[in-house]
């Protein structure tokens, strides 16, 4: 890996949510789990015993209890998820300072200077997993490659405890007969518009007409086309290198269908607080006008309600 340009890895906690309840309560280590909300009726992540019997991310209980009907379902702690994250990501920082958090269970690391104290990103990638595991009880797979974009791909390939490296001499054959949607960042929307143009692998999107993208999709037509050959020159940005931040939301699932005015304006509002306090902790750095909608499938078209930065910060504390 000497001769890499860079050497990016992509470390993914796996079932996170459910393995860390399994680690604070022994009785479910095991078994078939579901996390839930508070409240809700949806499940936020669910143990590999429990995605055996087909239980997804997303999915009603009554569908989980459906396809497993031993599933036992929890409800989440996300102050215990936050601090193990925390934690974990102070780990990572034991070999290298270029640490990006993607998510509360994923995170990217720039190894290329860590060689020379490490040895190799394969020695560095079983250091991390046993400290992971001996520390906390997780496994994570690990994605190698020579930027993000493939790194994220590579951690999905095995999993639970995987560790998967694509070499720059092995990304066209990677992505010759891959799915455009297998790519972090092409999401369904834009998989059916590939589909119109006839695009449906990675190898057919690097071989199509940038300017026909472009004209199709705008700016993001040639960071698609760059996508597809396995293009990807974005920095690992450790959070002190973070631009300021432009914008803040929240979002939750009902535990059941609503209808009414009356009672959508009750969750608006409610919303509304959730994103001043997230607004709040970023003091002066608030954006200069803060807009918050909510879209509905009930068919309501609600106004967007506008707040300036004071009176954001006029409201309680944090």
């Amino acid at each position: 890996m000497t001769d890499w340009p860079r050497i990016i890895m992509h470390l993914d906690m796996n079932a996170f949510f459910a393995s860390v309840e399994q680690q604070a309560n022994p009785e479910l280590r095991g078994k078939p789990i579901g996390v839930i909300g508070r409240g809700r009726t949806v499940v936020t992540t669910a143990s590999y015993a429990a995605r055996a019997f087909g239980v997804k991310t997303g999915m009603n209980t009554w569908e989980a209890r459906r396809a497993c009907p031993q599933i036992i379902f929890v409800v989440g702690d996300n102050r215990k998820y936050a601090d193990t994250s925390t934690r974990i990501v102070a780990l990572m920082h034991d070999y290298t300072p270029l640490v990006e958090v993607f998510s509360i269970d994923e995170a990217f690391l720039d190894v290329t200077g860590s060689l020379s104290l490490f040895g190799s990103a394969e020695r560095i990638t079983a250091l991390l997993k046993e400290r992971i595991r001996r520390e906390f009880g997780l496994t994570c797979s690990v994605g190698i490659a020579p930027n993000k974009l493939l790194a994220k791909l590579a951690s999905d390939m095995q999993k639970p405890d995987g560790l998967t490296i694509i070499p720059p001499d092995r990304i066209a054959e990677v992505l010759e007969h891959l799915p455009v949607n297998e790519l972090c960042g092409i999401g369904s929307k834009v998989q059916r518009q590939l589909a119109r143009l006839g695009i449906r692998t990675c190898g057919q999107l690097g071989r199509f007409s940038v300017d026909i993208l472009k004209r199709r999709f705008g700016v993001i037509g040639e960071r698609l086309s760059r996508m597809g050959r396995g293009i990807d020159e974005s920095p690992v940005i450790p959070p002190e290198d973070e631009e300021a931040v432009k914008s803040v939301g929240h979002s939750m699932t009902l535990d059941r269908d609503i209808c009414g005015r009356e009672h959508l304006l009750k969750y608006v509002l409610q919303l509304s607080e959730m994103v001043g306090h997230r607004a709040r902790r970023h003091g002066d750095h608030v954006p200069a006008l803060v807009a918050a909608g909510v879209a509905v499938l009930a068919g309501w078209g609600l106004a967007y309600n506008r707040a300036s930065p004071a009176a954001l910060r006029a409201r309680s504390p944090m």
